[in-house]
């Protein structure tokens, strides 16, 4: 089972996400689930220390809380966890080289406006 933790406290960027994510594994026979978080809160955390079957983070990193990479050093250091893959959700270029050289084995980032589709602007309005 792969579970696609996505979490953002922004919608359009946790269903565009699920949308590309759904796009993909539909060429696949793999079991997979996703589940969907607004902030880094104790829910959060208890599904992070659980896991049920293989882990791909979608971790935004610019949040009101706790940021995206203090998120992944829990990951990483505090629970251990070096095989699920991280990847960093942001609309700022200037978290590359803080995530490059992070020490988290981080997979990538996406820019977050790079998931939204330019031909719906009524999605863009929502932003």
């Amino acid at each position: 089972m792969i579970n696609f933790i996505i979490c953002d406290d922004e919608e359009i960027f946790r269903d565009s996400i699920k949308e590309k994510i759904d796009s993909c594994m539909m060429k696949s026979t793999a079991e997979y689930k996703t589940y969907f978080f607004s902030c880094y809160d104790e829910k959060f955390f208890n599904f992070a220390k659980n896991p049920n079957g293989f882990n791909v983070y979608f971790l935004d990193i610019q949040m009101p809380e706790i940021d995206g990479i203090d998120v992944a050093r829990y990951v990483r250091y505090k629970l251990g966890d070096w095989s699920s893959l991280i990847i960093f959700v942001t609309n700022f270029s200037k978290y590359r080289n803080k995530i490059l050289t992070s020490r988290l084995d981080v997979l990538d980032y996406i820019k977050k406006l790079s998931l939204i589709h330019i031909s719906e602007p009524t999605r863009l309005r929502r932003i």
